[in-house]
């Protein structure tokens, strides 16, 4: 069946394996997106590790291993995404030009 714009939004209230595979069906095209202070920001790689977190899905926590977005069961590891209008990078790359503050929350 065709894909529609709205399902390749990322829901974070889902399991974590559920949105590493909806990020790596959607890779390169279309593309998983999610909002990020009303704006698109699309999702191309990810990565799930062993980890046990807690918090509202979508909060954001940055540290020394990286960038990850809590989901339903356990944090979600950002390795690669493009912010609207601008081209595709890696976590570190974006992070030294875009500021994404620990406890934000991705919709």
């Amino acid at each position: 069946p065709k894909i529609f714009k709205e399902h390749c939004h990322i829901r974070w209230d889902l399991p974590s394996m559920h949105v590493h595979n909806l990020v790596r069906g959607l890779s390169p095209a279309p593309g998983a997106w999610c909002l990020h202070g009303g704006r698109v920001l699309k999702i191309y790689r990810t990565s799930v590790m062993p980890a046990r977190g807690k918090g509202k899905p979508g909060t954001v926590t940055v540290d020394a291993d990286g960038v990850s977005v809590m989901t339903a069961d356990q944090p979600l590891f950002l390795l690669e995404l493009q912010q609207e209008g601008r081209r595709r990078m890696t976590v570190d790359e974006f992070l030294r030009g875009y500021a994404l503050p620990d406890g934000d929350v991705l919709c």
